[in-house]
C-alpha cells in the first residue's frame, strides 16, 4: 500500500512539473489569447497583437504589431484607430508602469 501511494504521488508530482513546463512553453500564445480576449473587455474597444514573446530568466516580454481601437466616447482629436509596431518592457519595471 505504502509503494502504491508513493508511486501516485511520484506521478502526481511529475505531471505538475509537466504541467508549468508547457505553461512556460506557451506563455505567449496564453499571453496574447488574454490580451484579445480580457482587453476588449476592459478597454471596450478591439485589440490585436501578432505575436507575444516572454523571457522570464531576462524579465522581458516583447509586444509586436499590436493595435487597438480608440473608445468611441474620447476625444474627437485622436484618430478613430492607432497601431504600434513593438513594445519590448522589463517585467519588473511593467508591474509598476504603463506598457505605453
Amino acid at each position: 500500500m505504502k509503494k502504491l501511494i508513493i508511486k501516485i504521488a511520484v506521478v502526481v508530482v511529475a505531471l505538475i512539473v509537466l504541467a508549468v513546463a508547457v505553461s512556460i512553453f506557451y506563455l505567449g500564445s496564453i499571453v496574447k489569447k488574454g490580451v484579445e480576449t480580457v482587453g476588449p473587455t476592459i478597454t471596450k474597444t478591439d485589440m490585436k497583437v501578432n505575436s507575444v514573446t516572454v523571457s522570464l530568466l531576462s524579465g522581458h516580454a516583447k509586444f509586436s504589431a499590436w493595435s487597438s481601437a480608440t473608445p468611441k466616447d474620447s476625444s474627437p482629436n485622436r484618430p478613430s484607430e492607432w497601431d504600434r509596431p513593438a513594445r519590448r518592457c522589463n517585467l519588473r519595471r511593467c508591474s509598476r508602469t504603463r506598457l505605453w
